[in-house]
């Protein structure tokens, strides 16, 4: 049971009627106090979704580049209409078909220019098959996908970049016919087999880059059910500790890359979580459909709220869990009854949409302030992450102090060198923040350290060009 208080509420003169739903009931708790207890049916209340169109397809992915002009893919072995990749740029009251044939199995932005995008085909007895690339915001494509083997029976199941380096992208291909890991160093102009063919060549349907150290990836394959590690970009790769279970999705937590999720399929569908690197895994499934999949995953960077989509013909649908996995709770107020596919959010991430087979794409805006995960006491010192993560080529820092004191904030790049001083002296109490300009440094990771009385922290930020 929910309580809805009114900041103010009016008393008319005249006599009240009100016809509530069945799950409104009103309290009165003291004099002239109306009380709304709204009890939801499903396990949260319902979300504000905005429909986006594009129903009757099975929706693969969704790029957004802001509120108005979005990027969906679709996938189906026989479309009963052509189209495999749609754009809007009135948010979504119309749709232009920009790749008219194929069936599209992933779509991927590129982080630094939302003129370029990656669409993975194959899979499907319709053509093309491979990579096709945009550099033009969709209005022509072609093909960038020299080296890479892909056809009806194995097609581009997942498109990765560096998060440093957005010209290194990887792809997996997954099918009937197995698969394997691409890479490429020149934004696609052509790719190379990445690593040890014998483990990966049942098909990579994951892939997950370390942003800390993008040396470090990780590559789910399906058919082989195992997720498999490399500490050298790719050279060399080693089993984890998740074996004989079909990996579908994987992400990194944005603030502790040793914690990482993984979607994976049924019988042991749902969510995976390891804490050290990959090295153990433990299921966190609680509150999510039995006998489905989780099939992709997004985490807000400043929240650090997990959100997925899970597929399955009858009990799909979004959850999200603001505990790093312990408990999920379903998000209502989307259709019932269909996959749900992808799950995105946008640039400035203060919106997220899920895409569903057969009905379409929704979105809703997020809060703008959502309770972190452990709150922290009201007398000691609280470090933010800073906002907009990735950034360019500013960001901000906030910081609360419960008392006056003499505070130092730091910034290192990641040999520990100091790159910035941005704050030294003494500080009243209350809610403070800076903002880190930093055109003139490079691309890459950095750290930003506050000290204040006896109060220590670190936090981590990443410069995307």
């Amino acid at each position: 049971m929910n309580h809805l208080f009114g900041k103010s509420w009016l008393l008319p003169s005249y006599s009240l009627v009100l016809e509530l739903a069945p799950e409104i009931q009103l309290s009165s708790l003291g004099v002239g106090l109306l009380v709304a207890l709204i009890s939801c049916p499903t396990p949260t209340c319902a979300q504000q979704w905005e429909y986006l169109g594009l129903s009757g397809r099975t929706i693969t992915a969704i790029a957004v580049r802001s509120v108005d002009t979005i990027y969906a893919s679709a996938h189906s072995d026989f479309p009963p209409i052509p189209g495999s990749v749609f754009r809007t740029t009135n948010a979504g009251a119309t749709w232009d078909t920009v790749v008219f044939s194929g069936s599209v199995l992933d779509l991927k932005m590129n982080p630094r220019n939302p003129e370029v995008l990656y669409a993975g085909f194959g899979g499907s007895i319709y053509p093309p098959y491979g990579v096709l690339k945009t550099t033009d915001g969709g209005i022509s494509w072609f093909h960038a996908d020299s080296g890479i083997i892909a056809d009806g029976e194995r097609g581009v199941r997942i498109i990765e970049f560096d998060p440093v380096h957005p010209e290194t992208l990887y792809v997996g291909t997954a099918g009937p016919a197995g698969g394997n890991l691409y890479k490429t160093t020149n934004a696609g102009l052509n790719w190379v087999p990445v690593g040890d063919g014998t483990l990966l060549q049942g098909g990579v349907t994951a892939i997950a880059v370390n942003p800390e150290s993008t040396q470090i990836m990780y590559a789910g394959t399906i058919s082989i059910g195992s997720l498999l590690k490399t500490n050298d970009g790719g050279l060399t790769w080693e089993s984890t500790g998740l074996q004989d279970i079909s990996v579908l999705d994987l992400i990194i937590d944005p603030v502790n890359p040793l914690l990482i999720y993984a979607g994976v399929e049924f019988p042991s569908g749902g969510a995976m979580r390891s804490t050290d690197g990959g090295v153990s895994w433990t299921v966190a499934n609680l509150g999510l459909p039995g006998q489905t999949g989780l099939g992709d995953i997004a985490i807000h960077p400043t929240t650090r709220v997990i959100y997925a989509a899970v597929i399955g013909a009858s009990d799909g649908g979004a959850f999200q869990s603001t505990d790093y996995g312990d408990t999920w709770l379903e998000m209502g107020g989307l259709p019932n009854g269909n996959s749900f596919n992808c799950v995105t959010l946008s640039p400035d991430h203060r919106d997220l949409y899920f895409g569903i087979t057969e009905d379409g794409i929704y979105r809703t805006t997020l809060p703008t302030h959502v309770e972190e995960p452990f709150s922290q006491p009201d007398n000691t010192v609280v470090l933010y992450p800073n906002y907009p993560n990735p950034f360019n080529p500013t960001t901000t820092i906030k910081y609360d102090l419960p008392t006056a004191s003499r505070v130092s904030l730091k910034v290192y790049d990641i040999l520990g060198r100091e790159v910035r001083n941005l704050v030294d002296g003494f500080r009243n109490a209350g809610s403070h923040e800076v903002t880190l300009n930093a055109t003139d440094l490079s691309s890459g990771v950095y750290f930003y350290r506050l000290n204040a009385g006896d109060f220590v922290e670190t936090k981590r930020l990443l410069l995307l060009r």
